[in-house]
Order: structure tokens, then sequence, then C-alpha cells
């Protein structure tokens, strides 16, 4: 037997969160050359790319809270198990309905109890923005799109777009992350979802991981280390491409 594993055993808490968060960077990194003219209307391609990096990154945020959780109130054997008889009525109910508790709510909870709270509310404001988008893409929100169109002199079969107007308003709905249209979804928006995911992670990781270890397959297959306050989208994006331009010299 191993000297560290005298039993032969070694059991870990695994989560998808890690995998979620690596593949919205790729996908974000992908869509800077997805979009070649940026005074055009962008592909849907490229709209593809933002969409899934967007809803990686709030399912890394999402599959974070609940590793946390887990380890807080779930596995005894964690350093950060808290005991129930030191669980107060009101956690207790609220652990009752974590399924249904929001992400904001989730990271409200955990930093006061790990005592990193409270958290900012503009922090919060844009974890419900970008989880109300999330469900728009994911659960497929049903609004109207009027289009307004002319017919091509060129070719009379086809149409020439003029505008468009869509029921729901994505200035009222998303004030802080200033989130668009759905028909003209920029890698803004995507960097934005990651930006939000990283800042609740700093706001509350401390207790619980010292290094965050993201593995990449493209550009290149990389693994990249973030250790706090490196915990950025810039440095993780920063660190995969200088690896991806290392291999092609």
């Amino acid at each position: 037997m191993h000297p560290l594993f005298p039993e032969g055993i070694l059991t870990t808490n695994t989560s998808p969160a890690d995998d979620h968060l690596a593949y919205a960077i790729e996908l974000c990194v992908a869509s800077l050359s997805s979009r070649p003219d940026a005074n055009s209307p962008a592909p849907i391609g490229h709209r593809r790319i933002v969409r899934s990096s967007i809803m990686h990154a709030v399912s890394a945020l999402d599959a974070y809270l609940n590793k946390f959780q887990y380890e807080t109130f779930i596995d005894e054997s964690s350093p950060h198990y808290l005991p129930v008889s030191r669980r107060n009525t009101v956690l207790r109910r609220f652990l009752d309905g974590w399924r249904n508790a929001t992400i904001p709510d989730r990271l409200a909870v955990l930093a006061e109890l790990t005592g990193q709270g409270p958290i900012r509310d503009n922090l919060l404001a844009r974890c419900r923005e970008v989880g109300l988008r999330r469900n728009v893409i994911v659960h497929g929100v049903v609004y109207q799109t009027t289009v307004l169109m002319s017919p091509s002199e060129a070719q009379p079969t086809t149409f020439d777009l003029i505008d468009i107007e869509e029921s729901m308003n994505c200035r009222t709905r998303f004030p802080h992350l200033k989130l668009g249209s759905m028909l003209e979804l920029q890698t803004t928006q995507a960097e934005a979802a990651i930006d939000v995911t990283f800042e609740s992670l700093q706001s509350i990781a401390s207790p619980y991981m010292r290094r965050l270890s993201l593995f990449f397959t493209e550009p290149t297959r990389t693994v990249v280390l973030l250790e706090p306050p490196s915990f950025t989208r810039e440095q993780a994006a920063k660190q995969l491409l200088e690896a991806a331009q290392a291999r092609k010299a």
C-alpha cells in the first residue's frame, strides 16, 4: 500500500465546475475570431459560440456553489463542514430549498457563513442578470421580434433588413451588464458572464480553494493554474494564448 493511502482508497468530491469554466473561456476566446467584421450583423456561428460560452460560465458558477454547499453542509469529513447543531432555523430552511434558491442568494449565504460577506450589491445584481440571460437561452423564453424588410433591387427573391424591434427590452432587463439583443450576441456578453463567475469566486473561494486548475483543449492542450488574486478571465485567457503561441514557435 502507498503510505499516503494506507487503505488503498482515495475519495474526492467531483464536480463539473472546472470543466464548465474552462470551456466557457475556450468559447469566449474562439468567438474573437468567429466575427471577422464587427460592423456587420453577427453571423449565426458567432452567436452560437457566444451563447454557449454564457451557458457554461453560469453553469460553472452554479456548480462551484453546489460544491461549496456540499463541503459545508453534507460532507462530514470536509474541514469546512458546519455541524447541524450549529445551524439556525433560518439556515436549515434555506438549505431545504437550496435547489430552488437563486445563484445570488446561494452566494450571499455562503459568503456570510465563511466570513467573506457581505457581497457587493452590484455583484449580486449582475449575478441575477447573467442567470436571467442563461435562462432565456436554456429554457427558450419566447418573445416577439418584428422585422422591417425591403425587397432587394438586385435580387427580387431576397430582402434587405431595414430594422428589428424586439418585445424583450434588454436595456431594462440587464441594466448593470448592459446586455444587448439575442440577435446581436457579442463576445463582450460572454466576457461579462465569465467575469461575474470569477468575481463571485474571488468573493468566497478563499476558504474552499487555494488554486484553480483549468484544463483547456483549444487552441492547445493546456493546464492553467490560477491563484488568488489571479482569479480573472484575462489572466486565464492570457496564459491560454501564450501557451498556444509557444507551441507554434
